[in-house]
Order: structure tokens, then sequence, then C-alpha cells
């Protein structure tokens, strides 16, 4: 929607060029347009943050689950008195690393994926009008 008031307000500009241009409506085009730019990049912001924080999550929850295995697998090694070999506690905490990063994988599939429904969503509007 930004990106649609961004080019509307280039479209009117270059339309009524002549009437800025003869009446020195300079200032008041390009405040008007700075305007229109500051609101887009207040929202590209927010929405880079989100998916920002969204691409921590996996390696954070990764992060999560090998300290969480550490503090409880540790208890449970053969030589400690526990049921689990060393190579099997090694192992796990290399399976929570491969799945933490097939996660983060995914999650960046899926966002390239949900960025072209914009686009997508705009072919289909002028398709059928």
């Amino acid at each position: 929607k930004k990106e649609d008031d961004v080019a509307q307000a280039v479209s009117e500009t270059v339309a009524n060029y002549r009437l800025i241009a003869d009446f020195n409506l300079r200032r008041r085009a390009v405040d008007a347009y700075e305007k229109t730019m500051s609101s887009l990049h207040h929202v590209e912001r927010a929405a880079k943050t989100v998916v920002m924080n969204n691409m921590y999550m996996a390696p954070w929850m990764t992060t999560m689950f090998v300290g969480m295995w550490i503090f409880y697998g540790s208890n449970q090694i053969e030589s400690l008195g526990g049921k689990v070999t060393l190579g099997a506690f090694i192992a796990t905490i290399n399976i929570f690393k491969e799945i933490g990063l097939e996660l983060c994988e995914v999650y960046a599939e899926l966002m390239e994926v949900q960025r072209s429904f914009g686009p997508l969503e705009k072919i289909c509007c002028y398709m059928n009008k």
C-alpha cells in the first residue's frame, strides 16, 4: 500500500510538472514526496525488524534445546551413573544442531514464498481488469 502511495506521488508530480515549475511549487512537491517516502521507510523498517527477529528464532531454539539437553543429559551419561553413552549424548547435541539449521532453511524458504504473494496479487488484479 505504501509503495503504491509513493508511485502515485511520483506519477502526480510528473503529470503536473509544468504547473509545479510555473508556479514555483517545487519545494511543496519535494516535501510531499519526502513525507510519502518517510512513511514507506517507517513501514519497511518495522517489517524488516519482524523478519530479522523471526530469522533468529530457530538458532535461539536450537541453543535452548542444546542447553537443556546438556543440563539434563549430562546426568544421564553412563560414566556418571546414567543410561546414555557419551557417544549418544554428543550425537544428540549434533542432531539438535542439524534440526535447528534445517528449520532456519525452511523458514527462509517460507519467507521467500510469502514475499511473492504481493506481486502475485497485483498480477491477478491486473489480469482481471
